[in-house]
């Protein structure tokens, strides 16, 4: 190593501790308590849970355990700002300044958001400055001006005598139930067109990564949203989601997460016939046509499979090859997820910080080990790196072929750094093969022909297609899922009417 590289190296790791000290400092000046009406509640007597950062492994915040009880208590708060009208009867433009002025605050602390959110959910520094904060902002400006373009419709009805028109009304308690890979976004986009809606929401964000909903809330009262409008309620699935979708006061569930925590939401809102927006994950596929320029596919594929660690619902776990340029490609993308850099998510240069938690890589470890007792091949990645400084839950990217078609690998979301080669023959083939699967989110087509990314974007059983690109994404355009990646959409301009009840007019 030259003297100006080791130089630098020793830069990165100085940076990447201040960094990671500033973090600390800003988490440690916060007072993590339950959101509920204006100001924090009483937490006297509440448990607390453990936050920590999944790369050290260390303890680095403690919020409170919200239960039952809280649950309750945040449903009667909003329930009682639902009906004051003071959020859902007040001009459109004067919800849309408040959602506005929050995207505004957010960027005003960008810094201090994507350093929270780094040590929280221990993705990548430069990734929750450049996607995290700025996607987090852009929702709720999108959703500002979505707020002044609700419209009804008059209806030509055959009696000339009665007029008809339609308006759309807010639902009125909405609880939005979020994961912890993309804390803020989701956090932002399940919440943005709820309020622009008019409803009153409730936040549940993932107990391993709640604190930036702790601070968008108080970004959010800072914009000047009514007392009650927005409450934040830190705990499990089991001691305030299962709550909330059983609560009869609660009119609708936004939630994103895994398809068993979907079953139990479902089973539990049928009391009172609860609307419901699920995001339920992917076993997402990308295929590589035999025309596709590799030079320019490589790019988008190694994004696709490995950002946010495969932490992604979107993740391009599948990567469906012809079989006349699978070993070009293999050669070339195995190259370059061995260049990707695992390490401190603090460091400039890191591309793959740590899994969320132990229990999570072992998951992970497990789809690997159980795949290659059942004759897969370990391509590259798999291991357990050392980190120096960190004593965290890192692994390095997979790369795996050869595996059985039924193995759980194959077919199961592993929420993971790890992607499998596979090959095909013909079109059909393609199209047979990846949507051979429960789930339909998204998938990518890398061709050079305008005619074949046409036909597979038809044929393929997924909400987005992405073409020569992969994770693509935009306030304004809808995203969601297809058969048992859920249903609904909490992106775009049709979001804010999942929130929405329409009500038909009769004058006569």
């Amino acid at each position: 190593m030259s003297a100006s590289n080791g130089s630098s190296s020793i830069n990165a790791v100085l940076d990447a501790s201040s960094m990671r000290r500033r973090a600390r400092e800003i988490i440690d000046r916060q007072t993590y308590k339950l959101m509920i009406g204006r100001s924090p509640g009483n937490t006297d007597g509440v448990e607390e849970l453990d936050v920590s950062d999944p790369a050290s492994g260390e303890v680095v915040a403690h919020v409170p355990l919200a239960g039952p009880n809280e649950v309750d208590s945040a449903v009667a708060a909003a329930r009682r700002s639902f009906e004051s009208g003071s959020w859902s009867r007040i001009v459109p433009a004067a919800r849309a300044r408040i959602l506005w002025r929050t995207a505004e605050l957010i960027e005003a602390n960008a810094e201090e958001l994507a350093l929270t959110e780094a040590l929280d959910a221990g993705k990548p520094l430069l990734s929750a400055r450049q996607i995290d904060i700025p996607q987090a902002a852009a929702h709720f400006r999108y959703q500002a001006a979505a707020a002044m373009r609700l419209d009804g419709h008059t209806i030509p009805i055959s009696d000339s005598r009665v007029f008809n028109y339609t308006v759309f009304e807010p639902m009125g308690v909405v609880a939005a139930i979020t994961p912890w890979n993309f804390p803020l976004v989701i956090a932002a986009r399940s919440i943005a067109p709820a309020l622009a809606a008019g409803n009153s929401v409730i936040l549940k964000p993932a107990e391993e990564t709640p604190l930036t909903s702790f601070r968008l809330a108080e970004l959010m009262q800072e914009a000047g949203i009514p007392e009650g409008v927005l409450a934040v309620l830190s705990g499990t699935g089991e001691s305030a989601g299962l709550p909330l979708a059983c609560h009869n006061d609660v009119d609708k569930i936004v939630f994103t997460g895994s398809q068993d925590a979907a079953r139990q939401i479902i089973r539990a809102s049928a009391a009172n016939f609860k609307r419901l927006s699920l995001e339920l994950g992917g076993k997402s596929p990308a295929i590589v046509c035999e025309d596709a320029d590799l030079s320019k596919s490589l790019p988008a594929l190694i994004i696709g499979a490995f950002s946010n660690q495969g932490q992604n619902c979107c993740a391009a776990t599948r990567i469906l090859v012809h079989r006349e340029r699978r070993d070009e490609l293999a050669e070339t993308f195995i190259a370059a997820t061995e260049q990707l850099k695992v390490g401190d998510n603090f460091e400039s240069d890191t591309r793959v910080g740590p899994l969320i938690t132990a229990d999570h890589r072992a998951r992970v470890e497990h789809y690997i080990s159980e795949a290659v007792a059942d004759g897969a091949r370990i391509l590259t990645g798999g291991q357990e790196p050392e980190v120096p400084g960190q004593n965290g839950w890192f692994l390095t990217p997979a790369v795996i072929d050869e595996v059985n078609p039924r193995s759980p690998l194959a077919t199961e979301e592993v929420f993971g750094p790890c992607v499998t080669l596979e090959e095909f023959d013909n079109l059909d083939q393609a199209v047979a093969m990846a949507n051979a699967t429960t789930y339909g989110l998204a998938a990518g087509v890398f061709t050079d022909r305008s005619d074949t990314a046409q036909e597979l974007s038809r044929r393929l059983r997924s909400g987005t297609i992405w073409v020569n690109c992969y994770e693509r994404f935009d306030a304004a355009a809808p995203f969601g899922g297809v058969k048992q990646s859920g249903y609904g959409h909490s992106i775009g301009h049709v979001a804010i009417k999942e929130f929405m009840d329409v009500k038909s007019v009769w004058l006569a």
